[in-house]
Formats: structure tokens, sequence, C-alpha cells
């Protein structure tokens, strides 16, 4: 279940794993498929919800997945993050694009590129909100991800997957 993580160098904590396989099963039917798990129910209903204590993981670990989506799919995917605000959803698309690449490479993106070697930055469209991978249909408009709050402009964006994280502001709970 957590394999995408330890290959970039990170070892999920126990409550992470259930997560992992969960998200992972969005995208690729689980082993177990119909046991009435999380990630087979995550696999049929194509969504999942994630609700855990402030510092539980859940940000670092959706980034992470957002990077292995990316690469599993680097000429489909097309992801959007949303947070309650454009700036806090725009660090976390920068942050899954500074695990694909960086320059110089981190050691993440080393790994990264190790595992995912087809998944390379289109160089004119790797934007701070948005990014593209290379090889990607230049007569689509979507962007491989893009990062906005939710009362942004995400329309137009043909997205194969949104992921939605601290959605409110802390002190509005």
């Amino acid at each position: 279940g957590a394999q995408h993580l330890q290959q970039l160098g990170n070892v999920p904590r126990p409550h992470q794993v259930e997560w992992v396989a969960a998200l992972q099963a969005l995208e690729v039917e689980p082993a177990c498929y119909d046991d009435g798990c999380i990630a087979c129910r995550a696999h049929r209903e194509l969504r999942l919800l994630i609700v855990a204590f402030p510092g539980a993981g859940k940000t670092v670990t959706l980034v992470e997945f957002a990077a292995w989506a990316a690469g599993r799919r680097p000429l489909q995917a097309a992801l959007a993050f949303v947070s309650f605000a454009d700036d806090l959803a725009r660090d976390r698309a920068r942050a899954v694009r500074d695990i694909i690449w960086d320059d110089p490479p981190s050691a993440v993106t080393e790994r990264y590129r190790l595992v995912f070697p087809d998944a390379q930055p289109k160089r004119d469209a790797w934007g701070q909100e948005q990014w593209k991978l290379a090889g990607r249909d230049p007569n689509l408009p979507n962007s491989t991800m893009v990062g906005c709050g939710y009362a942004g402009k995400i329309q137009g964006q043909r997205l194969t997957g949104e992921i939605l994280d601290d959605l409110f502001r802390p002190e509005t709970w």
C-alpha cells in the first residue's frame, strides 16, 4: 500500500498506511478488491475523505499522492489542488511540482526521476500556480496540476481529479 511513499524516501506513519492504500485505489484496482475495506470503497466510488487531527500528515500524503498520480499518467493527469485560499493551494501545487522536477535536483526529485522517468516538465508551462508535464497534447487546455482557492478559477479545466485540502480557515472551525 505505501510503496510509492517509500520509493520517494518517505516511510509513512502507521496511521497513514491505510490512507495511502485508499489513495492508490483511486487510480489502481486494489488486490483485495471487493472485500469492503476503505481502499475497495475508494476504488468503487472514486472519492475519498480523510479526516484527521492537524499535523497527522494529510497534506504531505496528498502532495506525494498527486506526484505519484501525475507520474503514473504524465500525458493524461489533470489535477487540481484546492484549499481555502489561492496562495495555500498554489503552495501545494508547487510542492508537487518540486517533487517532480527541482533544479538542482533534491534527493526526492532524483528518486522520483528513477521511478517515473517519463514525467518531465514542459519548460514553457512550468509555472507557480499551474504547470504541465512534457508530451501532452498541445490542443488540450488543461494543465497537469493547478492550485486555487475554493472560490478560484478552475472552470474550463478538464480535470481527472481534485484534491481538497484545508478548505476552511482554522479560525472558522
